[in-house]
């Protein structure tokens, strides 16, 4: 697995309103980004890593309140087979936005984080 599932399951549920650690400026409703924030060595053999969880977030914008994209992204990344928690929930009165933000966790192997 790599970090390419966590766009395709955002793509499939969002739509083209996915960015790659930032937003296009023209994105003002509802739109995800999502970005890589590590990858410590879940187990080493012989001095070498075998395999490793690539740790990253998702954020969801949204202008609408109860918004149930966030809970298709959640069930997307659980059918993915990618571990996840929603850690924050805030609102942003100047633009009158929900943000969601999304802890997620891919297993993969060396030279497999893309």
């Amino acid at each position: 697995m790599s970090v390419q599932i966590i766009r395709d399951v955002l793509v499939d549920i969002v739509g083209t309103q996915v960015g790659h650690y930032a937003p296009d400026k023209s994105w003002a409703d509802k739109y995800a980004v999502y970005g890589e924030t590590g990858a410590p060595t879940a187990v080493s053999a012989d001095d070498t890593p075998e395999n490793l969880v690539l740790t990253g977030e998702i954020y969801y914008y949204t202008t609408e309140e109860f918004d149930k994209t966030v809970d298709r992204i959640c069930m997307g990344l659980t059918e993915a087979g990618v571990s996840w928690s929603v850690t924050q929930i805030g609102y942003d009165a100047e633009l009158r936005q929900i943000n969601y933000q999304i802890h997620w966790e891919v297993a993969c192997g060396p030279g497999e984080i893309y």
